[in-house]
């Protein structure tokens, strides 16, 4: 059985294959109902999951191009943040990974921590 959820937040439609009519019928109201708090605030759209390196690699190749400091931002990102945080995806960073990583460097000279912030 085929359904087809044309609900979704950001205008896509998705479809889905179940073997039997109410297995269906649950899906559909669950994603239903998924859009709807959306829609109402109370929970995030699931957006594509990219990791920290991703974000890095698609920065430098378009943002980093405009700044001075390019290549000590590109020094700082291969170094020290995406051996670090690279292989995160974005929504999962938290503050405790943040303070863990400061913490860490604490050793690092004191110029290139005012960098890291």
């Amino acid at each position: 059985m085929l359904i087809v959820d044309s609900l979704a937040h950001e205008g896509n439609c998705r479809s889905a294959f179940f073997d039997a009519f109410p297995e269906a019928e649950r899906a559909l109201r669950d994603r239903k109902t998924e859009v709807d708090e959306v829609r109402r605030g109370r929970r995030r759209p699931e957006g594509p999951t990219r990791t920290f390196s991703e974000l890095a690699e698609c920065w430098l190749a378009t943002r980093a191009r405009e700044k001075r400091s390019k290549v000590d931002d590109e020094s700082m990102l291969r170094k020290h943040l995406v051996p670090t945080f690279g292989q995160l995806p974005l929504g999962s960073i938290t503050v405790e990974h943040i303070e863990r990583y400061k913490v860490e460097r604490q050793a690092i000279a004191p110029q290139s921590r005012r960098s890291l912030r």
